[in-house]
């Protein structure tokens, strides 16, 4: 296993959109170790729209899942646009990872149910997207 890095080839860009019909948001995601970990500890990679990677387990050992909606993408060009501008060499932003609320979640959610469980974080990312929209003030109303 490599080291995580800003190629663009190496990273899985995912369509959160529901259906054939809508495409996006979409997610960037990447497996590998962070650069400069020692123990070269294999991950999941999250990579934000600031250009930063995080590890996944940042957010499952969060307690609030919907934290991750802040790495999503809103089109497909701007997930290009980002990685253009990148340097070869990967960020991983270092956040504290609670190994106690980890070590729940994955008591939780047992092998297997990962996807099952990012299947409904997927759908429930639609409906808090829709009230986050609703939310914001229009110009006009500024």
């Amino acid at each position: 296993m490599a080291s995580i890095t800003n190629d663009y080839q190496k990273a899985r860009v995912w369509d959160l959109g529901v259906g054939a019909e809508k495409r996006g948001p979409y997610l960037v995601t990447q497996t590998g170790y962070a650069i400069g970990d020692e123990e070269a500890r294999e991950s999941l990679f999250v990579l934000r729209p600031d250009g930063m990677w995080v590890d996944i387990n940042v957010y499952l050992s969060s307690g609030r899942p919907e934290e991750l909606d802040d790495a999503v993408f809103d089109s497909l060009a701007a997930v290009v646009n980002l990685f253009n501008g990148l340097p070869p060499q990967a960020t991983v932003v270092d956040i504290p990872i609670s190994e106690e609320r980890l070590r729940a979640w994955l008591e939780d959610h047992p092998p297997g149910t990962l996807l099952e469980e990012a299947r409904r974080w997927f759908a429930r990312y639609g409906e808090r997207r829709r009230v986050k929209q609703k939310r914001k003030p229009s110009p006009g109303n500024v």
